[in-house]
């Protein structure tokens, strides 16, 4: 398991890395979070393609639904056992001459993020190792003073770079360390608000961690929650009958849901990640309904679909003149 963390880690920390250094490099405070936001909405807008992609769909299917309603018409009458998987056959054979998948996006876009939360995971759990770039020996030999921390404490060993990173005044008076190496770590501001980044929100009723850690999970349920609703909310508003029990599950109550799990169990920054990239989410959803709205892609799918038309009609033509 720790190879398949490391793998993502390793390759996301090459694109998150220069973002802290640049940060860091102005001297502005909060580095860590900064870089955070920034890489949040660098990943958004690498998905966009896929939010656009979604949205087609949606105006695909309004399109489809007149002919979906006809099958379904089709059937109003009959009293045999397999109506309903009639209708889905029905339904299915249209949407396979149209081109059209009934099952992209809903969850497809949660899909899309795992191996980036995987990766982040890692990079959040790792900071000293991924983003600082100090050496295992090293890392290994500042638990020494601390030692006592990693054996009355059973989650210090998943997360022992953030305990290093928390603890690093002691370890500092404890141990001669090289300049670059403390300059490295003093330079890393891992907090928001008081709110450590490593600290993890579960873990407040034991006393050791901010108690303004709980606002995390809980911005993270609601931006989740007001994405999903909005999504929803547009596709009822545009095409009623497409609104379907599967989408609305994952996106209202799904992803809100696994944003609550999520940020509870794992360390601050994860949340803080999750929160910015719901928010990013939900404006880009209104913004993409307004350049991509049902009416815009469907008059556009019409005219591709005259001028293919054209083009084979004439072809056409030209095939019969040469046998004439």
């Amino acid at each position: 398991m720790t190879k398949f963390y490391d793998f993502f880690s390793m390759l996301l920390a090459y694109v998150f890395r220069p973002f802290y250094h640049f940060i860091s490099g102005l001297g502005i405070p909060g580095n860590y979070i900064l870089s955070i936001v920034i890489f949040s909405i660098l990943l958004r807008l690498v998905l966009m393609p896929s939010t656009i992609k979604q949205q087609n769909g949606m105006a695909k299917q309004a399109r489809l639904q007149p002919k979906v309603n006809r099958i379904r018409e089709k059937y109003k009458n009959y009293t045999g056992a397999d109506k309903n998987q009639l209708i889905q056959q029905d339904t299915q054979a249209l949407y396979q001459r149209e081109g059209f998948s009934a099952t992209a996006g809903g969850c497809l876009p949660l899909l899309i993020q795992l191996p980036i939360l995987t990766g982040l995971y890692g990079i959040i759990r790792k900071p000293l190792e991924y983003i600082l770039q100090i050496d295992s020996a090293t890392i290994q030999a500042m638990k020494e003073p601390i030692k006592q921390i990693f054996e009355e404490s059973k989650g210090a060993v998943s997360y022992e770079q953030l305990y290093i990173i928390k603890n690093f005044g002691t370890i500092k008076q404890a141990m001669e360390l090289p300049a670059d190496i403390v300059s490295k770590i003093e330079s890393l501001d891992f907090e928001i608000l008081g709110i450590n980044l490593g600290d993890i929100p579960k873990d407040i009723s034991a006393g050791t961690v901010s108690k303004l850690i709980v606002l995390i999970p809980i911005l993270a349920f609601i931006s989740s929650a007001l994405t999903g609703l909005v999504s929803i909310i547009r596709q009822k508003k545009t095409n009623p009958d497409a609104a379907n029990m599967q989408m609305a599950g994952c996106t209202v109550l799904g992803m809100p849901l696994f944003s609550l799990f999520l940020t509870i169990s794992f360390p601050a920054g994860m949340g803080v990640y999750w929160i910015i990239s719901n928010l990013f989410a939900f404006f880009q959803t209104l913004i993409v309904g307004k350049t991509h709205s049902n009416g815009k892609v469907i008059a556009r799918m019409m005219v591709e679909e005259t001028f293919v038309s054209r083009h084979e009609e004439e072809s056409w033509k030209k095939v019969k003149q040469r046998n004439n």
